[in-house]
């Protein structure tokens, strides 16, 4: 495979197969449209968060990408695993 540069004339960023992670068409100088679809959804991500000097957390809220907002109550402990699905 040989790699060459490519000048791109523009950009989308958005949802293409529709698994809630963000995916890139690009639309470059003389050539087709190109589609880089990102797995980051399918692989599960764990994220983590800080707390500072707080032992626990009363309750977690999420914003989910389709407008949904979810609270999931507590307490929640620091160091813990708290698996949220979106309902």
């Amino acid at each position: 495979m040989r790699w060459t540069s490519r000048a791109s004339c523009s950009a989308a960023i958005l949802d293409l197969d529709g698994d809630g992670d963000l995916d890139i068409v690009t639309n470059n100088y003389g050539d087709v449209p190109q589609g880089f679809i990102s797995d980051l959804a399918q692989r599960g991500p764990a994220l983590s968060f800080g707390l500072g000097t707080a032992t626990q957390v009363d309750s977690i809220m999420v914003n989910w990408p389709t407008g949904k907002q979810q609270v999931v109550g507590g307490p929640h402990r620091s160091g813990s695993t708290v698996v949220v699905k979106e309902q």
